[in-house]
């Protein structure tokens, strides 16, 4: 092997080569650092690596010797299996960092061999061979080289040139290839068939060059919000949070807030309409969603005419870009449909609901995720709204606390993002922080309680939100320990095996109710008399067990309740909290509003199992 001192050429020699025939993925990044700067290959794996500092070259030398090829996605290994190709003193080596350890020897051959080998020339169509035998017989018409004429239409149509063709073009929406004919026009080749293809007409207002000078004394423009703070106008906002944290949720009830113009959890969401791409959940799991969602607002389905516009695509293909067959990003059908519904409705709000489900590149190669987002930052920007954009943590995002997953050009291309955590010793409470925010105070957090299929503030004063938790707590708590009753079980006020609150957190009807909430529940129902405890069994045996004081009146049992306990039965419950309370109920807002489903009524909180909250256990 001849001696190659410039270890940048090398690096890059070897992605471009890997990248040029097209058996695997690959990128360029740097390696995590000891605490002495030196790079850490024991600890680099795809959630730890770093994008090259602005995308070059590192000047200083201690971080150009973290910089090493990760490769993924390998021509007959497993999809995960993922690997670093490191320079050490001028000779490569090859680590393999996930995956199944027997794809190695298969990756190390095919790495291999397509560092060596020569670059993929594709063969000619017959049309453009006929093309090429034509040019032979004319002359003078080919002054400049093909190469030289296709940069311009590379860079209107990306792509990329190899010999006298463009390859992975894309023009209004069609992928394609470009290459010029005998007679100095340049045509376009489709699965369709062929056409002649111009350049666009340039704009000569597109790059305005400033003098500074010029803005003394102008009105300074202030930055548009779709919720001040958190989620920028004309921009992508990355709304990460664990499986089952509600994220999806949490977007939904922003989203309705703003389609209605009402507040939620203490934000104002800019007023407008709503597009919602649900790539997770079906039509059935939105009505119940937003159900909940607008009963908690005094409001109905109706009040959304022509205000969201929400596209389940549980099961379907979701993605708005995917890799073509010459592995290069290409827009799908799906992306160019989204597009044309928010230039027909002009929302203020467009929600993607998964990364994994809309983008369909690698996740870990950062010019891909820099593309796709820049994708939706120019349609953000085209159509004046904000683009809120939902993620899964990896495994080590959830572990450092970042949320991140995949190439940190997820976190350095949008400009701003949001984390959903669970809170400890809390299955009902969540924690919303502020993990970037280009444009206002970083490091941000909410409170945010599930209560009855929607979100409330939680700020640890008394609220509307707490009263309904409580109310429900109550409500299923009584239920529970009827149906326990009725089966012959027994449960007791005392903590052991038999302890009620355990038994019914782990039931299937409790209704998102948690083991705390539970407890709390207990104790209020036994202060205020409705449940008590009755002593069952012999003298020398006896046994405890919770009881609700108005079934044992109804059953004919009022002589086996302790003495002092009331054998009247209550007044049905109104599910409001009682007179005098210091919470008072929020009135609902009057929103004059308009939504294409009809609706015979208000919507009432839906309480079927499909709609519980999340435990972190699920969420696990």
């Amino acid at each position: 092997m001849t001696e190659v001192n410039d270890t940048r050429d090398l690096t890059f020699g070897i992605y471009d080569s890997l990248t040029d025939q097209g058996h695997c993925l690959a990128d360029v990044v740097l390696a995590p650092a000891r605490e002495d700067g030196e790079p850490d290959w024991a600890k680099a794996d795809p959630a730890s690596v770093e994008k090259l500092p602005a995308d070059e070259w590192p000047e200083d030398e201690q971080t150009a010797r973290r910089a090493c090829v990760i490769v993924s996605d390998v021509d007959g290994c497993d999809r995960d299996a993922t690997f670093i190709v490191r320079l050490e003193d001028g000779k490569p080596e090859l680590t393999q960092v996930h995956g199944p350890e027997s794809d190695r020897p298969i990756a190390e051959s095919i790495i291999a061999r397509d560092i060596g080998a020569e670059p993929v020339i594709r063969p000619k169509s017959a049309l453009m061979e006929g093309m090429d035998r034509l040019a032979e017989k004319l002359a003078g018409n080919d002054q400049q080289s093909d190469f030289d004429r296709l940069v311009p239409y590379a860079e209107a149509y990306g792509g990329e040139i190899r010999g006298n063709t463009l390859f992975g073009a894309v023009v209004n929406g069609k992928p394609c290839q470009i290459a010029f004919a005998a007679t100095g026009q340049a045509w376009m080749y489709t699965n369709h068939g062929a056409r002649r293809v111009d350049l666009p007409e340039k704009k000569p207002d597109a790059i305005k060059i400033i003098d500074p000078a010029d803005w003394h004394e102008r009105a300074i423009p202030e930055r548009d919000w779709y919720v001040e703070g958190m989620i920028p106008s004309r921009q992508v906002t990355l709304l990460s949070g664990d499986g089952g944290t509600g994220k999806s949720l949490l977007a939904y009830q922003i989203g309705i807030a703003g389609a209605l113009g009402v507040e939620t959890l203490g934000l104002k969401p800019a007023e407008g309409g709503v597009v919602y791409l649900a790539g997770e959940d079906d039509e059935d799991e939105l009505m119940r969603r937003g159900n909940d969602i607008l009963a908690a607002t005094g409001h109905t389905f109706a009040d959304l005419k022509e205000k969201m516009r929400v596209i389940p695509m549980a099961g379907m293909d979701a993605e708005l870009m995917f890799l073509n067959a010459e592995r290069l990003l290409q827009l799908s059908d799906l992306a160019q449909k989204v597009e044309e519904t928010v230039d027909e409705f002009r929302p203020a709000l467009l929600i993607l609901d998964t990364s994994a489900d809309v983008f369909g590149g690698d996740e870990i190669n950062r010019r891909q995720v820099r593309q796709f987002v820049s994708m939706l930052r120019r349609m953000a920007m085209k159509y004046n709204l904000a683009v809120v954009l939902l993620s899964h943590p990896s495994v080590a995002g959830m572990q450092t606390g970042t949320g991140l997953s995949g190439s940190t050009a997820w976190n350095n291309s949008v400009r701003s993002r949001l984390y959903l955590t669970f809170e400890k010793d809390d299955d009902d409470l969540r924690s919303l922080k502020g993990m970037k925010a280009n444009y206002a105070a970083r490091g941000g957090e909410m409170k945010l309680r599930w209560a009855v299929g929607t979100f409330v503030l939680d700020d640890g004063k008394p609220s509307t939100g707490a009263a309904l938790v409580a109310n429900n707590a109550d409500k299923v708590f009584l239920k529970m320990l009827s149906a326990i009753n009725r089966s012959g079980a027994r449960v007791s006020v005392t903590t052991g095996t038999n302890y009620a609150p355990s038994i019914m957190a782990k039931r299937p009807d409790r209704e998102g109710a948690s083991k705390k909430a539970l407890e709390y529940a207990m104790h209020r129902a036994i202060a205020d008399g409705t449940v008590v405890t009755v002593w069952e069994g012999s003298p020398s045996k006896k046994r405890q067990r919770l009881v609700v004081v108005e079934d044992e009146v109804k059953q004919g049992r009022a002589g086996s309740l302790p003495p002092g306990a009331s054998t009247s039965l209550p007044p049905a419950a109104t599910g409001l909290p009682p007179a005098g309370a210091t919470t008072p109920l929020i009135p609902p807002v009057a929103v004059e509003g308009r939504h294409p489903v009809e609706s015979t009524g208000r919507c009432q909180p839906h309480a079927s199992n499909d709609n519980v909250a999340p435990s972190n256990q699920e969420a696990a």
